[in-house]
């Protein structure tokens, strides 16, 4: 009980950094991040590193996702622009996990005092920085606490039955990441989660990247939430993002075992490999469709027809 207590907590406190993190940055950006999606997307590759930046920015692809979906029923962006900007944002996403990938826990006391003596002693952008350093301290010190609340279950037989079968059964990981994702919202929350476990062995390289490929499935649920009701445009956007990450899963999914021999030679430790993982699927995804990203919004046009 006790651990299912603390991984709450941290649970809690990690997604209360993020906010907190996101909040910050987004201050800090300030009217410009509207500006800077509205006019820095005159070509698929331009919106492609916008929403890479923007993404990077405000720590989150569904909210980037989201703001999308608006401007497009909005009529401030047109489909192609839109498709760039998502495209983009599934890589900016990976700016998180690549950070909580070091080992940089030590640092949670420190940015919390210093964040929270900034929010106290400063007014405008440096308060906005502040706001960011403590969330992203708390974000540090949930990792903390999941972390703590796993350790015990090195002790729990039925743990260790339980997790042989998840190890075995690749297409399991890949829909338990794709549900856990839908559930909480942030692909960030349960990638770290993931990173925790793995950390103390408790899952393998593939079933790690099975997990991550879930998590991309997962994450277009707020997409298909903001395209509900909406205008066909927006539905359109919607449909992209969910064909786009659903694609890429099913193409890489039979080779996760080549592939993770690939991250494998990249970095020795399971957190940094995920990481890997995640950040050069993402990339290597987003770019396989950038050549033929006008014949594929046809094609989302085609499948999604446009209604008054």
């Amino acid at each position: 009980m006790k651990s299912f207590l603390l991984a709450g907590m941290g649970i809690v406190t990690f997604l209360l950094g993020m906010q907190l993190m996101r909040s910050g940055l987004e201050k800090l950006a300030g009217s410009r991040l509207q500006t800077i999606l509205t006019y820095a997307t005159g070509s698929p590759i331009l919106a492609l590193f916008t929403g890479t930046l923007v993404t990077a920015l405000v720590q989150s692809s569904s909210v980037v996702t989201v703001i999308t979906i608006g401007f497009v029923s909005s009529g401030l962006l047109n489909l192609t622009q839109a498709i760039g900007i998502v495209l983009g944002a599934n890589i900016g996403t990976t700016v998180t996990t690549q950070l909580i990938a070091f080992d940089i826990h030590s640092l949670a006391i420190p940015l919390v005092t210093v964040g929270s003596l900034t929010i106290v002693f400063s007014r405008g952008r440096y308060r906005a920085l502040g706001w960011s350093l403590l969330g992203f301290g708390l974000l540090l010190l949930g990792l903390i606490c999941m972390s703590n609340a796993f350790k015990p279950l090195y002790f729990k037989p039925g743990f260790w039955e339980c997790l042989t079968y998840f190890n075995q059964s690749y297409l399991g990981s890949l829909v338990t990441g794709a549900f856990a994702t839908a559930i909480f919202q942030s692909s960030t929350l349960t990638t770290a989660m993931l990173m925790t476990i793995a950390a103390q062995g408790f899952v393998t390289t593939p079933v790690a990247i099975a997990f991550i490929l879930g998590t991309n499935i997962g994450t277009c649920t707020s997409a298909l939430l903001a395209g509900l009701g909406n205008t066909s445009e927006a539905k359109r956007v919607a449909a992209a993002h969910v064909i786009l990450n659903v694609l890429g899963v099913v193409f890489i999914f039979p080779f996760i075992d080549c592939f993770a021999g690939i991250i494998s030679s990249l970095a020795h430790e399971l957190p940094r490999q995920i990481a890997h993982a995640q950040t050069i699927f993402n990339i290597a995804s987003s770019l396989a469709v950038m050549p033929f990203i006008e014949p594929f919004t046809r094609l989302v046009a085609l499948l999604v027809p446009y209604k008054k």
